[in-house]
């Protein structure tokens, strides 16, 4: 029997002819028959984008996660979309490690499951840095220490949290094609395969993932463009302003967040403002005009 946009797929005996056979999927009106229930969407299936549109607003595993940070929900759009693969990219030293583990030590602490991947620094190195961190670091915040691809794919299988992040891309090793061809570490290649792999992995377990990259001295992602063409949200942490006491000795640097280039879930070119001081990351909020006024034009994010 036929639906319009505002009725749901409904699993079960028609309910004006009352046979099963003919139509083990009809649309139905929730007034209709009691107990009518939403059907599983399957890959593949031609369906009316209104169905498509109506499952991404109800589905509880598809609503964007709040970071519980103003800027960064402001520059996401709201909250950080389920089922997708995002780029981070700052300059050496911009605060990329520091923003993510203070971001993911606020979701924990209100109990969503995050994960830290590093392929830079070992398990001893990241408690050093962050014992800096004022607070207590909640348990739902997990780490894993390794570059093998197959070994970051299988512990996020395994944790299956909502937010992980691979920081960085340029590490991982052990990536091959489907022919089984291997290729070294940092290549173009080895980094558009990783980044695609590790944006499956997300789309396919309704959960986010961060995959951390470097800006080259030009302001440029390092690597290929189309590691940024193949994940769906990318953000680029930049900036440089100095923060001075009154005796002018340097006692934080100003930074911002920015989405640009891509957002398939929002809209691009908005940013915040972030104080980087001794015990991490403070939210200044959203930034509204165009660009941050400290950034000169050879400076701006590209």
């Amino acid at each position: 029997m036929p639906g319009n946009a505002r009725e749901k797929p409904y699993v079960g005996p028609c309910p004006h002819c009352g046979r099963s056979r003919d139509a083990d999927r009809v649309s139905v009106s929730e007034d209709d028959v009691q107990g009518a229930q939403i059907q599983p969407i399957k890959e593949g299936e031609v369906i009316a984008l209104a169905d498509a549109i109506a499952q991404a607003e109800t589905d509880p595993a598809l609503q964007a996660v709040a970071t519980g940070s103003p800027g960064f929900d402001w520059v996401l759009g709201g909250g950080i979309p389920i089922g997708i693969g995002l780029t981070l990219a700052s300059p050496a030293g911009g605060g990329k490690t520091t923003l993510l583990v203070e971001t993911f030590r606020s979701l924990a602490q209100r109990r969503v499951k995050v994960l830290y991947g590093s392929t830079e620094e070992t398990e001893r190195q990241l408690g050093r840095r962050f014992s800096r961190l004022q607070g207590t670091m909640p348990p739902k915040l997990r780490i894993l220490c390794t570059q093998d691809i197959d070994e970051i794919e299988q512990a996020i299988l395994d944790e299956r949290p909502r937010i992980a992040a691979v920081d960085s891309i340029h590490k991982i090793s052990g990536v091959t094609d489907d022919n089984g061809f291997a290729y070294s570490m940092g290549s173009h290649t080895s980094m558009m395969l990783a980044a695609n792999r590790l944006r499956k992995l997300a789309s396919a377990n309704d959960m986010a993932i961060f995959c951390v990259m470097h800006v080259d001295k030009s302001g440029n992602i390092a690597g290929t463009n189309t590691i940024q063409h193949d994940l769906d949200l990318t953000l680029y942490l930049n900036g440089k302003q100095e923060m001075r006491d009154g005796r002018m000795n340097i006692v934080g640097i100003e930074r911002t967040l920015r989405c640009d280039g891509k957002n398939r879930y929002s809209a691009t070119g908005r940013c915040a403002r972030f104080q980087m001081l001794a015990d991490g990351f403070h939210d200044l909020g959203p930034w509204v005009s165009d660009s941050p006024p400290w950034f000169s034009q050879e400076e701006q994010i590209k």
